[in-house]
């Protein structure tokens, strides 16, 4: 017997093929999406979203799976995330879809595990939001933005910046998450030069610390696109990275990032938002994000 036939004989009964991915199929139920709506509603991070979330799972945006074996392996190796929790949700940009793998024992359901499923949803939703509607999502969400951006470049370079040198900043990144690197090298000289020319001017360091911090984050993004493995392993070599985008959460929303090892933000604005909807899940602009795509 194969192991995916296997597989299916250990998982709930009632299954179908709810989506593939690169080959990889990922199966459902109505009994694991009813399950998952109720976990949803009982959530008070959440509940006031509760009904965009429960019209996207009707209309197939937001997909609700069983988690296997094949799935871990495959969700490890794709996305490079760790499979291990009891939920894992990663939003399919090509796709403008959100999968949410479950654990199969859905019995395990609880306060706690509501919460978990509540905001690992709500994170993967803010890339949708943006992926479907990116124009309105900046304009909904631009005030935050700003006063992220402005933290984290001033308080990593030591400088103080103004909102024209905030808004080129986030133009060019939000250039990045849009169309992607179709060039990465060029792409990454565009933005060391975008970096170096509005800095050069206003920062405190001297040329020489000015340059190992810009070139350190320039490599660390690159590393992020080409080879993420080789950046977490190198961990140490970048904190002065990661410390200063954590410190810069912690500024502007109140908490710091517990959840990922910051760095996607130099490349997506919306993972600051997906970020922020973790840290403020009961926010009012999380509703309003909520409104551009449902």
């Amino acid at each position: 017997m194969s192991t995916d036939v296997t597989e299916l004989f250990a998982l709930p009964v009632g299954l179908y093929p709810a989506y593939k991915v690169d080959g990889q199929v990922f199966y459902s139920s109505d009994k694991l999406k009813q399950s998952f709506l109720i976990a949803i509603s009982k959530s008070s991070r959440v509940r006031h979203v509760s009904a965009n979330i429960e019209k996207l799972v009707n209309q197939n945006t937001i997909i609700p799976c069983f988690k296997s074996k094949n799935i871990l392996s495959f969700i490890k190796h794709k996305f490079s995330r760790n499979p291990e929790k009891n939920v894992v949700a990663f939003y399919l940009p090509d796709d403008k879809k959100v999968l949410v793998i479950i654990d199969n024992d859905i019995s395990l359901f609880g306060t706690s595990a509501n919460d978990e499923l509540a905001l690992t949803t709500l994170h993967e939703c803010m890339h949708l939001v943006a992926g479907r509607n990116y124009v309105n999502f900046l304009k909904v969400f631009r005030p935050y933005l700003d006063k992220f951006y402005k933290n984290f470049f001033e308080n990593y370079f030591k400088s103080n910046l103004d909102k024209k040198d905030i808004s080129n900043i986030t133009i060019f990144i939000s250039k990045l998450e849009r169309y992607g690197f179709r060039n990465l090298n060029q792409q990454l000289k565009q933005y060391y030069d975008l970096l170096d020319k509005i800095m050069s001017n206003k920062t405190k360091l001297s040329r020489q610390d000015f340059k190992i911090r810009l070139t350190k984050l320039i490599v660390a993004i690159k590393l992020l696109v080409a080879n993420v493995s080789v950046l977490l392993r190198n961990y140490h070599s970048f904190t002065m990275v990661f410390t200063s985008l954590n410190n810069s959460y912690k500024k502007s929303f109140g908490k710091s990032n517990t959840q990922t090892v910051p760095i996607q933000e130099s490349i997506a604005l919306s993972e600051v938002a997906a970020i922020f909807s973790e840290i403020r899940p009961t926010d009012p602009v999380i509703k309003r994000l909520f409104k551009l795509v449902t």
